[in-house]
């Protein structure tokens, strides 16, 4: 069987992007605060095995790559420039800071305590913590595009399977996870179906079916 067509704008860039593929336009797109360019050499002086992937317009900027920033790449199918983090150009949409998960949470810790205000710093899988403007996260934008299709909030779905999908899934009238979802998402209190590769979203559709 074909995939579902998309019909209305996606979420992209772990809420920091609002984009119609069908009208091939930008909707809506939030960028990190100017002070993220200063505020990342400061973790890059204190937490020096870090490494990141900077996102400028089309263009992606990276620092000290890895195997986790080359590997993400590939899958990616993107090309990346290797600049000193002051020559990267700004605005930033979002960071993508890769190192081992130790180091990564670390480094999330690092942030929240200094910086909490200014960002969201959260973790999309063990290897990749995501940073965009507070604010700016998949819930956000799932509220930020519910409003603009002029949708009953009662009404939207949502599933995830990691830490960063927590905000959307806090907005979902059934906060929908496949099983085979990180710690976090089962901990938060997600309602756990089948593993992705079972089915997890033909159960879902399943369920509102019967629901409408």
């Amino acid at each position: 069987a074909g995939s579902a067509p998309i019909n209305a704008p996606v979420v992209l860039s772990n809420g920091s992007a609002l984009y119609d593929f069908a009208a091939d336009r930008m909707v809506y797109e939030t960028f990190l605060p100017l002070r993220v360019q200063e505020d990342l050499l400061q973790v890059a002086r204190d937490i020096p095995q870090i490494g990141f992937e900077a996102y400028h317009n089309d263009d992606i900027y990276v620092y000290q790559p890895n195997s986790v920033t080359r590997q993400h790449l590939a899958r990616a199918g993107a090309e990346a420039q290797e600049v000193p983090i002051r020559d990267m150009p700004l605005p930033w949409s979002k960071v993508i800071l890769q190192q081992r998960n130790e180091v990564l949470l670390e480094t999330q810790r690092y942030m929240l305590d200094r910086w909490a205000e200014h960002y969201e710093v959260i973790f999309s899988n063990a290897v990749l913590l995501e940073l965009t403007r507070k604010g700016s996260n998949k819930g956000g934008m799932v509220a930020y595009l519910v409003n603009y299709l002029g949708i009953d909030p009662k009404k939207v779905y949502c599933v995830g399977d990691n830490q960063n999908d927590i905000p959307m899934l806090a907005i979902s009238a059934i906060p929908f996870a496949p099983s085979n979802c990180a710690q976090a998402v089962k901990d938060w209190g997600a309602r756990i179906l089948c593993s992705c590769e079972e089915g997890c979203v033909a159960q879902i559709v399943e369920i509102l079916d019967k629901l409408y």
